[in-house]
């Protein structure tokens, strides 16, 4: 690509690496029911980021035979997995920090709240938390997808709320003082 790969775009040609073939309607529904909420699942972003994709090279997209909807299969071309492999090593710097995060945003401004609404906060926040923690813990991955990668990145994403309910303890405790 003449820029970089968007972090969206390089989740796009994964998708359609492990899952492939796969529509762009799959890689959709994909987005939509990850764990990850940061992941927009819009058609807005999606459908633009595979007609870049495409333009580039890197996805091919063949029709569906019999299908009166025009539907269209999406693999990826060998340019597409050397792209895939150039955003998986691709790490910059600022990707060991933090990424941004509503919760503690938020929590920089609860200073303008009661303490009621303070703690209420973070109660929410915290049951928040422990909701998406089960949702991990029930969370099927797709039929072919490489189950290693899945594993891994679950695993990251238990550790981040883990670490998250954490925070939200320690906060609270230092509320009710």
């Amino acid at each position: 690509m003449g820029d970089r790969m968007t972090e969206l775009e390089g989740a796009v040609l994964g998708v359609i690496w492990s899952l492939g073939p796969i529509t762009a309607y799959g890689v959709v529904q994909r987005f939509a029911a990850s764990t990850t909420r940061g992941w927009s699942s819009s058609t807005g972003a999606i459908y633009p980021a595979i007609k870049r994709l495409t333009r580039e090279g890197f996805i091919e997209s063949t029709p569906e035979l019999e299908d009166r909807r025009s539907t269209r299969r999406l693999t990826l071309t060998e340019a597409g997995k050397t792209a895939l492999r150039d955003w998986i090593m691709g790490l910059e710097d600022w990707m060991g920090g933090s990424a941004v995060d509503p919760v503690r945003t938020r929590m920089n401004y609860i200073g303008i709240l009661s303490r009621a609404q303070q703690l209420a906060l973070v109660e929410k926040a915290r049951g928040n938390a422990r909701r998406a923690l089960d949702e991990i813990a029930n969370f099927e991955p797709d039929p072919g997808h490489h189950r290693e990668g899945v594993a891994i990145a679950a695993r990251g994403v238990q550790a981040d709320v883990e670490a998250r309910i954490r925070w939200l303890d320690q906060t609270l405790a230092l509320l009710e003082r």
